[in-house]
C-alpha cells in the first residue's frame, strides 16, 4: 500500500518504473528473437541431417576430392594417381576442401561421416550468422527469422549440404565476407574489411565461384563508399590483395604444372553465342524450380504457360523493386536505420551480378565448364533470401500506417509458412538409402570388400571407376567402348578388343589387371549396344574366371592363374 501511494504522490519514482518495465520488456523480446534464430539454425541442421540419415551424397567430384586428401594424408603428395599417367598434381579444383578433408582424416574421425556432421554444423551457423546479423544490425524479429526460415528450409541450400562436396564451406564464408562487408561500410573499421577479404580469400580457395566475393568487395568499396577517392582506392586495393592474392598463386602453381587455366582450356571464342544461347534453357529451368511447389504448378509441365509466369514475375519484381526504391528515397532523410538495409541489398545485387559474371565467363571460354544447373545458379537464390529479408526491414522502418505494416507482416507470415512446407516436402523426399555412390546397400556391399582383397598391384577395369575409387580408394581403368562411345560389333571377350591402344584390356589380356561389372553396367553397354545388348554382355565375359558374383555387380579375371603370387 506504501509503494501504490508512494507512485501515486511521486510521478519521477513512477515514470522510472513505468521505462524500467518497457526496458525489461525489450530485453526479453531481443532474447526471444535471438533464441528464434537460434532454433531456426538448428531446425536447419537437423534437417541436413534427416535428409542424410543414410549417408552424405557422394559423385564424382566428392571421389576426386577425398582420393586427393588419401593421397595427401599418406604421403605421397596434392594429387590423385591416374590408370594412364600415374600420379598428377591435383588441377582440377581449388585446395581449400581436399586440405579439410585430410584434416578431418588426421584427426583420426571416420570422414565420410564426419562430412555429415560439419555439412549440418555449417548450415547451422551460416542461418544463424544471416539470422543474427539482421537482429545485431537492427533489432527486427521478422527480417531476420525471415531470413533464417528461407535459408534453412530451402531445398536447394539443403541439397548443398547433403553432399560430400565443398559448398558448405563456400555458403558459410561468402556470409561471412558479405555481412563483414556490409558492416565495414556501415562503421568503417579496418579489421571488418579484413575480415571480409580474407573470408572471400577462402571461398575462393574452397570453389572458383569464390572470386565473385573478390570482385564483389572491389566493386562495392570504389563505386559505393562515400570517402574521397583516394581512400576508396586504398579501401580496394587492400582488399584486392587479401581476397585475390592466394587464389592466384594457386592458379600459378596449377599453371606451372598442367600448363592452364585453373586446370582448364580455353576455348574457341568463336562459339560463344552459341554456349550462350545453351544456358538460358537451364536458368529457366532453374529459377521455375525454385518456386516453392513448383513441381505441383501447370507451368511446369506445359511449356505453353512459361510465358504468363515470367511476365507475372518481371511485373512482380518490378512493382517491389519500385516501392523500395521509392521507400528509400522517402525514408533517407528521416530515419537513420534505412541505411543498413540499403548497404545490405547494394552488397547483394553487386554479389549477383559478379557472380554471374564468373559463371558464364567459365562457361563460354574454359573447358571443362560448371553446369547450367541449381548448384551453381543457387548462391543468386541465397542472395534473393536476404534481399527479400532486407526489403522487409526497409519496409518495416519507413511504414507509416498500421494498415500498410500488418499487410507486410501478413504476406511475410504467407511466405514463411510456405517455405517451411516446401522445405520438409523436400526432405521428405530423400531416401532413407542413402545418396549416390553413399548409400547403406554400397556400404555393405562384398564387392567392394572383394576389390580391397585383390592384390594391391592388379589394376582394376570398371564400368564406373570414380565409385571405385570412392569406396575402395584404389583407382580404376575405365570400359573404353562405353567411355567413347566406339563399341566392338563383333563382340570379341573383354581383353581381345579391336582397340590395342586400350591400356585397361591390354593390362586384363596380360592378367594384370581385373574386370569389375557394378550393378548398373547392363544399362550403360544398353546406351551403346541397344537391343544387341545381351549379345554383348555375354560375349564380354564368355570364358573368363568369375572371382565374384553378387547382386551388387561381378569381378572377372582372365583365369584363376592370375591370383597366384
Amino acid at each position: 500500500m506504501g509503494l501504490v501511494l508512494n507512485m501515486l504522490y511521486n510521478p519521477a519514482c513512477n515514470r522510472q518504473e513505468i521505462i524500467y518495465k518497457q526496458n525489461m520488456k525489450q530485453v526479453t523480446r531481443e532474447r526471444l528473437a535471438w533464441l528464434a534464430v537460434a532454433l531456426i539454425a538448428l531446425m536447419g541442421m537437423g534437417l541436413a541431417l534427416h535428409a542424410t540419415r543414410g549417408g552424405v551424397g557422394a559423385q564424382s567430384d566428392s571421389s576426386f576430392y577425398i582420393g586427393t586428401a588419401h593421397n595427401l594424408v599418406a604421403g605421397q603428395g596434392f594429387g590423385l594417381t591416374r590408370p594412364y599417367t600415374g600420379f598428377e598434381f591435383f588441377t582440377l579444383f581449388p585446395p581449400l576442401y581436399p586440405l579439410i578433408l585430410a584434416g578431418i582424416e588426421l584427426s583420426g574421425l571416420e570422414l565420410v561421416s564426419a562430412v555429415r556432421w560439419m555439412n549440418a554444423l555449417l548450415f547451422a551457423l551460416t542461418i544463424a550468422a544471416a539470422g543474427f546479423f539482421i537482429l545485431w544490425k537492427w533489432r527486427t524479429i521478422l527480417p531476420a527469422c525471415l531470413v533464417a526460415i528461407l535459408i534453412g528450409f530451402s531445398p536447394s541450400m539443403l541439397s548443398a549440404h547433403a553432399w560430400l562436396l565443398s559448398e558448405p564451406p563456400y555458403y558459410f564464408c561468402g556470409t561471412i565476407s558479405l555481412l563483414s562487408l556490409v558492416i565495414f561500410l556501415d562503421h568503417p573499421r579496418w579489421h571488418w574489411l579484413v575480415l571480409s577479404a580474407a573470408a572471400a580469400a577462402l571461398s575462393a580457395l574452397d570453389r572458383y565461384a569464390g572470386l565473385a566475393l573478390a570482385g564483389c568487395g572491389v566493386f562495392v568499396l570504389l563505386f559505393f563508399n562515400p570517402v574521397k577517392a583516394s581512400l576508396r582506392l586504398k579501401r580496394a586495393g587492400v582488399f584486392g590483395f587479401i581476397s585475390l592474392a592466394p587464389i592466384a598463386i594457386w592458379m600459378w602453381i596449377v599453371h606451372l604444372n598442367s600448363a592452364s587455366i585453373a586446370g582448364r582450356e580455353l576455348l574457341d571464342p568463336a562459339d560463344i553465342g552459341q554456349r550462350l544461347v545453351k544456358l538460358i534453357a537451364p536458368l529457366k529451368e532453374t529459377v521455375i524450380g525454385w518456386v516453392p511447389f513448383s513441381a505441383e504448378l501447370p507451368f511446369v509441365s506445359d511449356p505453353h504457360l512459361y510465358k504468363p509466369f515470367w511476365i507475372a514475375m518481371i511485373l512482380l519484381g518490378t512493382a517491389l523493386a519500385f516501392l523500395i526504391i521509392k521507400t528509400i528515397k522517402r525514408g533517407m532523410a528521416t530515419n537513420g536505420h534505412i541505411i543498413g538495409p540499403v548497404n545490405l541489398m547494394i552488397a547483394l545485387t553487386v554479389f549477383m551480378g559478379s557472380h554471374l559474371l564468373v559463371f558464364l565467363v567459365a562457361s563460354v571460354l574454359l573447358s571443362a565448364s560448371p553446369a547450367a544447373g541449381d548448384r551453381n545458379f543457387a548462391p543468386l537464390l541465397f542472395s534473393l533470401y536476404f534481399l527479400m529479408a532486407g526489403s522487409l526491414a526497409l519496409l518495416l522502418h519507413t511504414a507509416k500506417r498500421k494498415w500498410l505494416k500488418t499487410l507486410i507482416i501478413a504476406f511475410s507470415g504467407l511466405i514463411i509458412i510456405t517455405q517451411i512446407a516446401h522445405g520438409i516436402q523436400a526432405v521428405s523426399a530423400y531416401p532413407a538409402e542413402g545418396l549416390g555412390y553413399n548409400t547403406v546397400s554400397a556400404r555393405q556391399s562384398q564387392l567392394y570388400q572383394s576389390i580391397r582383397e585383390l592384390p594391391v598391384d592388379l589394376l582394376i577395369v570398371c564400368n564406373n571407376p570414380n565409385i571405385i575409387l570412392f569406396h575402395t580408394g584404389r583407382v580404376a581403368y575405365p570400359i573404353v567402348e562405353l567411355y567413347t562411345d566406339n563399341p566392338e560389333w563383333n563382340f570379341p571377350v573383354y581383353g581381345q578388343g579391336r582397340n590395342r591402344t586400350d591400356q585397361g584390356q591390354l593390362a586384363f589380356e596380360e592378367g594384370r589387371a581385373a574386370l569389375v561389372l557394378l550393378r548398373d553396367a547392363y544399362w550403360e553397354f544398353q546406351l551403346v549396344y541397344g537391343e544387341k545388348t545381351d549379345q554383348r554382355m555375354l560375349a564380354l565375359v564368355e570364358g573368363l574366371f568369375e572371382y565374384y558374383d553378387g547382386y551388387d555387380g561381378q569381378i572377372y579375371l582372365k583365369d584363376d592363374r592370375v591370383l597366384i603370387p
